[in-house]
């Protein structure tokens, strides 16, 4: 019975994450200790978060908090955000925040430039940028406009006023193709069938995230392939 019951938790843990999550919160949880003072996450919440990372830092009691914390802001409300605001023109003085971190939101952002403006705007003078940005991705909604390239997501970082410090992409060639499998199974099978399948796709999965740490190495064209970019940058 505790066999199956770790079983299913590994099941669920499995269907839940993505191998792009996997890889944003093991990068996350390295940057983690360095997420000091004030930071503003653009695209969070306080509760419903996604994958395996929670924020260092105490989260705000309320939106004016001057006291260092964790503010978070979404233009939805589903989440429970201390703010509600859009990206593209947030409700902030200038020079107020050490830290913006903005996950899994711009591409849902209509003009992209004019939130990096923003984030630009409300970070103080050596505050730091945290964005990552989806590449070989399923659309995950109507308004999911956008994808971009590693070299393209730094261009649009730089044109907004930000020195780019570090850029890592997100799994290479057969992590996309562990992904893509994965989401077959999410979103093409009902209930049970659902974990049937994961039992079944699995030990696939591993072996292709194996191949994907592995191989790249030797033949590194592999790592053209890329769920997405992680991209730290400061002002």
């Amino acid at each position: 019975m505790l066999a199956l019951k770790r079983l299913k938790a590994n099941l669920v843990k499995w269907l839940e994450i993505s191998v792009r999550r996997h890889h944003l919160d093991q990068a996350l949880c390295q940057l983690s200790p360095h997420m000091r003072g004030r930071v503003v996450e653009v695209g969070g919440g306080r509760i419903a978060h996604r994958g395996g990372f929670r924020p260092p830092t105490p989260m705000a009691a309320h939106g004016n908090n001057e006291s260092p914390c964790w503010l978070t802001v979404d233009i939805a409300p589903d989440r429970s955000p201390h703010l509600q605001a859009d990206a593209q023109s947030l409700p902030f003085a200038s020079a107020s925040f050490d830290m913006c971190v903005a996950l899994e939101m711009l591409e849902y952002v209509p003009i992209p430039s004019k939130a990096l403006e923003e984030f630009h705007r409300i970070l103080r003078p050596g505050g730091v940028l945290i964005l990552s940005v989806p590449f070989m991705h399923r659309q995950d909604a109507a308004n999911d406009l956008w994808r971009w390239t590693s070299a393209g997501i730094t261009r649009l970082v730089v044109d907004a006023g930000f020195a780019v410090e570090k850029m890592e992409t997100q799994a290479a060639a057969f992590g996309v193709a562990a992904n893509i499998l994965k989401y077959t199974v999410v979103i093409s099978s009902p209930g049970m069938t659902k974990h049937i399948l994961a039992i079944l796709f699995m030990p696939l999965a591993a072996l292709l995230w194996s191949l994907d740490r592995h191989v790249t190495a030797c033949l590194p064209v592999l790592g053209y392939f890329t769920t997405g970019t992680l991209l730290i940058a400061r002002k």
